[in-house]
């Protein structure tokens, strides 16, 4: 009859083996996570500063103004047809998100909040994703917020 014990601790040893794998995955990845967000988040501010400054230049009058208010928000305001607008772009170091929440200058009326999360994938390459796990660039996630504050989708 053969002995319970020898199947069991092997079994055991296993599933130690595998949980202390994904703790140190999680660690690996929380720690890919506090030295790359910030410089994601630094990057998407540069780019909407260039593209602001070139889209302003191309339209030869200031459409857009960029106001970095500390390294975790900027504000963005819009002055078009659409009307008076701005948009509030924060980055949350410890959610390792980024929100936008858009609203009309002039009534205060919401228009649109949008939050991407980032994330590490398997090769610890750093991406953004939606709320509903779609991936996306730093440069879409910048067209949508100034394509929402020229009241464009």
């Amino acid at each position: 009859m053969a002995d319970w014990f020898a199947g069991a601790a092997e079994r055991f040893k296993k599933q130690e083996s595998v949980t202390q794998a994904r703790i140190a995955r999680s660690a690996q990845e929380g720690h890919i996570l506090n030295e790359q967000s910030p410089v994601l988040w630094s990057e998407l501010v540069l780019w909407l500063r260039s593209q602001i400054k070139q889209f302003n230049e191309a339209v030869g009058r200031e459409i857009f103004t960029p106001s970095i208010l500390n390294a975790a928000k900027c504000n963005v305001f819009a002055k078009s047809e659409a009307g008076q607008r701005d948009a509030s772009v924060e980055f949350d170091r410890a959610e390792h998100s980024i929100t936008c929440i858009a609203s009309d200058h002039v009534t205060g009326a919401h228009l649109k909040t949008e939050q991407w999360l980032m994330r590490v994938l398997a090769d610890n390459s750093m991406v953004c994703i939606t709320l509903d796990g779609a991936k996306v660039s730093l440069e879409t996630i910048g067209e949508n917020i100034l394509n929402t504050l020229l009241g464009w989708k």
